[in-house]
Formats: C-alpha cells, sequence, structure tokens
C-alpha cells in the first residue's frame, strides 16, 4: 500500500537567524511488508524465537509453550499467535 500527499513543515527561526522559512515538498509514503505469522521449525524441536508456537500437522494441534507435551512435540509449523495458528486450522491441545 502507498500514499503520496502534501506535506508542509514550518520551522521557527533559531539562533541568530531572522524570521522563519517554510516549505512545501510531495512525498510517498510505503507502508512496511506485513510481518509473517509462520515459519519453519529452527530445528528439529524449537521454533523461531518470534514464532514460538509449535504445530502438529498430523494431529492438527498446536502446542504453547510451558503446556505437557511442548517439549515432546517436534513441529511441522511455527506459529507466531493462536490466531494464526487457529486459521492454519489448528486447534489448542487440551493438555
Amino acid at each position: 500500500m502507498a500514499v503520496t500527499g502534501k506535506w508542509s513543515v514550518r520551522m521557527p527561526a533559531a539562533g541568530a537567524l531572522k524570521g522563519s522559512s517554510s516549505g512545501q515538498v510531495t512525498v510517498r509514503v510505503v507502508a512496511p511488508a506485513p510481518k509473517p505469522t509462520s515459519a519453519r521449525p529452527a530445528s528439529t524441536w524449537n521454533c523461531p524465537a518470534w514464532a514460538p508456537i509449535k504445530g502438529n500437522a498430523p494431529s492438527g494441534i498446536y502446542h504453547l509453550p510451558g503446556q505437557r507435551y511442548y517439549t515432546r512435540t517436534t513441529p511441522e509449523v511455527c506459529f507466531a499467535t493462536e490466531r494464526a495458528a487457529q486459521q492454519a486450522g489448528y486447534r489448542k491441545a487440551k493438555v
């Protein structure tokens, strides 16, 4: 997404300068790329720090850090948020 428009700036005089200065320039503002919501595992057992939720594809279950089987789960996909996991069709582990 890009936004184009006119920006004005008025800068008051400073020090020995008298009066003020103003100007107008057209700028193009570009929104940053959206952040990813999932990633591949960093290793067999670990997810990247920014996406710590482990998704187990065969079961369709995701595990949060601190849950009972989190350390025993080998992730096929890692999620940044629970919402991202749910949107991908995964459900939260019950234990």
